[in-house]
């Protein structure tokens, strides 16, 4: 009966750290560090928006749907915004945290993503990028949140946002 019990929970922890989301961290700061230029950032934001099917990656049910809509209405702004942003900069700084810290209460994301957990899907990786002035700044200009998906960064613009 041991034999089987441990089998049993060996089984569950390889079968459960298989489905943790890959942490693309290092290729993150290598892809974004190519794009540090006003208008270069820009173009990268507008083709880098989510498809609903990309949503629905992402996001549980009803949720992907209500998310999807929520960006088609932002992106007018999204593009006035991003066409202002002129500045270049010179390196970047990722950050990473997954719903799985979310729902362990870690507390390495912005508070607003805690209120969706539940419109979640489990495993999702977000990255933040930090657009930085200086070498090693602790403070720049954030781009919250992106995703690796199918091959892809994908930029879910502040998600909470949409729920509120």
């Amino acid at each position: 009966m041991k034999k089987i019990i441990y089998t049993g929970f060996f089984l569950l922890a390889f079968t459960l750290s298989n489905l943790q989301a890959q942490d693309y961290s290092t290729e993150a700061k290598q892809y974004f560090g190519q794009h540090l230029g006003g208008a270069d950032i820009t173009a990268l934001v507008m083709r880098s928006l989510p498809t609903l099917e990309d949503c629905k990656r992402i996001f549980v049910g009803g949720a992907a749907e209500s998310y999807f809509q929520f960006l088609e209405q932002m992106k007018p702004a999204m593009q006035t915004e991003s066409n202002r942003t002129s500045e270049t900069f010179v390196d970047v700084r990722i950050e990473v945290f997954s719903t799985q810290d979310i729902v362990l209460a870690k507390g390495n994301y912005a508070g607003g993503m805690a209120s969706i957990a539940s419109k979640l899907q489990p495993y999702v990786v977000f990255y933040e990028v930090n657009y930085l002035r200086e070498k090693g700044a602790t403070f720049g200009v954030a781009q919250k949140f992106w995703v690796y998906l199918n091959g892809k960064w994908l930029l879910f613009p502040k998600p909470w946002r949409a729920f509120e």
